[in-house]
């Protein structure tokens, strides 16, 4: 008996609640993957680096920091459709490095330094289907699936409706995208949107320089859709020298970059940081992921537990303001405040100081000349915490504790200016937490 054949769309609840939190798992995904390129930058004024070369760095690191943030952006947008059509909000994703296979675009998810091959695997991520990119290797990945996926299941029969397929194939995130706007688009209005706008995020609440807006219909789910599509591979009929898109961007990058390699080619960009950094899941090098780095000096693996509690901070504030339940409006303008606050005011410093120092001990030869970096590793299950009161509680215990570690790193010797200023971030929010529900 031969496979039934799939449907072109999501034309369930339950298959757009599963394609949507793959969106918000890749969405999460790269997100976190830019920033950390974005961190390991040199600045101006670094050592090899001349004037020009200083401005074209910070050029860079804004792009990607820019591009990181519309990621945030959709994310959010993703976790609005999710709740607008019953389901929950989706800050999961999986540890880094994530295999090709892991989704269906056949490229690896991975922490890696700015370097032409990175900006090249960025290219391939937001390209569009149609638009040719040498070297991607999607093609090839994908009929290795494929070829592996009817081995395997030429013997089964679907079961159609009642759990999602294991995977509908997509050359492109516009495409996943698209599956999910007609599969949206099938279902009557009434009978879809079913969760309440009061849980979604808007412009309302949190700042964003483009719309970010509630899902009640098919217009608005189309127009969320659409802008994600837009900003990351470009109009549809794409033409990747006019427009702002993620692809275009990263283009551009790219090919700023050959230009400055064939003009200088002792030119380093970025701090020689090692791939895929692991903190706290490893307890030794056969329990890590093959590509991954566990991080041995003991002043990184202390800033880096300081980078992941506010890293996972950061996301379950952001989940409680989705799925909250008697909070009042200045209560859930606090929590988003908090967690935007934190992304910039603690996080990136504490990326970026990762990335200046060793991710190994003196006498570790494997790793010398080399930096560690952020893991963006999730130590616990990045899950609802259900009753309010114990909620906050929580939140301002853990700003506080951060603060404090932080303000206690800052004294020694040797330390970065950056944690000074990370301490007083978080001795702020934790004030705030206690004081909206006080």
């Amino acid at each position: 008996m031969s496979i039934t054949t799939r449907r072109p769309d999501a034309a369930t609840r339950t298959e757009l609640i599963y394609l949507l939190s793959r969106a918000a798992e890749l969405e999460h995904s790269l997100m976190c993957q830019y920033l950390f390129t974005a961190f390991t930058l040199k600045g101006a004024g670094d050592d090899g680096v001349t004037p020009r070369q200083g401005r074209m760095l910070l050029r860079w690191s804004d792009t990607l920091t820019h591009i990181a943030i519309q990621e945030m952006r959709h994310l959010a947008q993703v976790c609005n459709l999710l709740t607008a059509i019953g389901g929950a909000p989706v800050l999961r994703r999986p540890p880094f490095p994530q295999y090709a296979t892991y989704f269906s675009l056949g490229i690896e998810s991975t922490l890696t330094a700015f370097s032409p091959q990175t900006i090249h695997r960025y290219m391939c991520w937001e390209k569009p289907a149609s638009v040719e990119a040498p070297g991607c290797g999607t093609e090839l990945d994908r009929s290795r699936l494929e070829q592996a996926a009817r081995t395997h299941v030429d013997h089964l029969t679907a079961i159609e409706g009642l759990v999602p397929e294991e995977e509908r194939r997509y050359h492109s995130i516009g495409e996943l995208y698209e599956i999910i706007d007609r599969g949206i688009a099938s279902m009557p209005a009434r009978e879809l949107f079913i969760g309440p706008p009061a849980a979604q995020m808007t412009n309302d609440l949190i700042p964003f320089r483009e719309p970010l807006t509630a899902v009640t219909s098919h217009e608005s789910a189309h127009r969320a859709i659409h802008l994600i599509v837009v900003e990351g591979e470009g109009t549809p009929s794409h033409k990747p020298h006019s427009d702002r898109s993620h692809f275009a961007r990263f283009k551009e990058i790219y090919q700023e970059l050959h230009l400055e390699l064939e003009r200088d080619p002792r030119f380093a960009p970025a701090w020689p940081t090692v791939d895929n950094p692991v903190y706290v899941f490893a307890k030794d090098i056969g329990s890590v992921a093959p590509g991954a780095h566990i991080i041995t000096n003991a002043q990184a693996r202390r800033v880096g537990a300081l980078f992941l509690a506010t890293y996972d901070l950061a996301l379950h504030l952001l989940l409680r303001f989705f799925a909250h339940t008697d909070e009042n409006p200045n209560q859930l303008r606090t929590l988003i405040d908090a967690a935007t606050s934190l992304m910039s005011g603690a996080i990136r410093p504490l990326g970026i100081t990762l990335t200046h120092l060793p991710a190994g001990e003196p006498h570790e030869p494997a790793y010398q000349g080399l930096f560690a970096g952020p893991s963006f590793e999730t130590y616990g299950s990045v899950e609802l915490l259900p009753h309010m009161a114990s909620a906050w509680t929580s939140f301002h215990e853990r700003a506080l504790g951060i603060a404090a570690d932080c303000q206690a790193l800052s004294c020694e010797q040797d330390a970065s200016p950056r944690l000074a200023d990370v301490a007083d971030v978080m001795q702020f929010w934790a004030r705030q937490l206690e004081r909206a529900v006080s």
